[in-house]
């Protein structure tokens, strides 16, 4: 039987700021919890639920509810509300082919700039990847996974180009939040970007963009296993 999210969160650490735009809010943080994994597939969404829990009006939750819907993350049940959508692997090898596709185009272009912008930014949060590494901190390794490659966008002048990618890859990152199980899982990615990194550095345009496609790549070796070990999560 399908979860109700009210038996699962309180929603207690969700504070809205009523000067902004709260449907905006309520879909970023619901966004969130299913692309994290904290709301599973099959989850039950209530919008009479969430608003109570909320303090707020149906009108912003199902505002969310319909732009989740708009990405499969969630949909619409007749007479019995919203559910958290499985895993689409069609979306998620789909989504890693675009990225792989922008986020090659990026590192070719930062290699060939490499003598006039500064990589500090990007030692450190390769630092700061070994340390989350080492605590076995899977959800800090993944925000400064993120960082890393918004950070590579914006040296290449492509930040547009990253965000345009956030719809895109929400289902490859569903993917990566099951795929880290332990620190060796998180290592080896901490590995591919600091073979992304010098190669970029040393202004090796051609090895840059294979350690970003070997990167990028290596979802599609371990996606069946994982669909195999969790079939409840996926579809397609």
């Amino acid at each position: 039987m399908a979860t109700n999210v009210a038996e699962d969160r309180s929603l207690q650490d969700l504070v809205l700021d009523p000067t902004a735009n709260v449907a905006f809010q309520v879909r970023e943080y619901l966004q969130q919890q299913i692309v994290t994994n904290v709301f599973t597939p099959g989850m039950r969404l209530s919008e009479n639920e969430l608003s109570g829990s909320l303090g707020i009006s149906r009108q912003p939750v199902r505002e969310a509810l319909i732009r989740l819907s708009e990405h499969h993350l969630v949909r619409a049940l007749p007479q019995r509300g919203t559910e958290v959508t499985r895993i689409s692997l069609s979306f998620a090898i789909s989504g890693r082919f675009i990225r792989e596709a922008v986020e090659s185009a990026i590192v070719e272009r930062v290699a060939s700039r490499a003598a006039d912008l500064d990589f500090a930014l990007l030692q450190d949060l390769l630092a700061a990847q070994r340390r989350a590494a080492g605590a076995d901190d899977h959800r800090r390794f993944l925000m400064l996974d993120d960082q890393f490659h918004r950070e590579l966008a914006r040296l290449a002048g492509q930040e547009m180009a990253w965000r345009t990618l956030g719809s895109i890859k929400l289902h490859m990152d569903r993917v990566r939040h099951l795929s880290l199980e332990d620190a060796t899982s998180i290592l080896r990615l901490v590995e591919q970007h600091e073979a992304v990194f010098e190669a970029m550095r040393k202004g090796d345009t051609a090895n840059a963009v294979a350690a970003m496609k070997a990167h990028l790549g290596a979802m599609l070796v371990y996606l069946p296993t994982l669909a195999d070990r969790l079939p409840h999560f996926f579809a397609d």
